[in-house]
């Protein structure tokens, strides 16, 4: 969801359109603070868990450390944030198109050594 608002943030230009565009970039934003700590001790496990929390937070903050100045250098070429919007909304939706994809590949690495959906965790 992300990765279209961020794709239909140039196109707003009036107020209530964008607080159309801070509602959807908010909410699953707050869902996902709140559930974040959730899911990684879902896949890793809990003994891994600190482990886990490290990684997440190490992508988490390397798009907040290469994004505004990536963002900056854009607008100084362009002289509009428009495209930097385009480029964050494409980023997004490749990044989630990605777990998907992962979650196929780990479903038939489980199906093909016999590890039953109730069996399985990852070390």
């Amino acid at each position: 969801m992300f990765g279209l608002v961020a794709l239909c943030t140039p196109l707003v230009n009036t107020f209530p359109w964008l607080l159309v565009i801070a509602i959807f970039l908010g909410l699953p934003r707050g869902i996902f603070s709140a559930l974040d700590q959730v899911a990684i001790k879902e896949v890793v496990g809990p003994r891994r868990f600190t482990e886990g929390m490290g990684i997440a937070v190490f992508f988490l903050g390397s798009g907040f450390l290469v994004g505004p100045p990536t963002s900056g250098y854009l607008f100084d070429r362009s002289g509009s944030y428009d495209i930097s919007f385009y480029c964050a909304g494409l980023v997004m939706l490749f990044g989630s198109s990605l777990v998907p994809i992962f979650w196929l590949l780990r479903r038939a690495k489980h199906k093909c050594s016999g590890v039953s959906t109730a069996d399985r965790t990852i070390d």
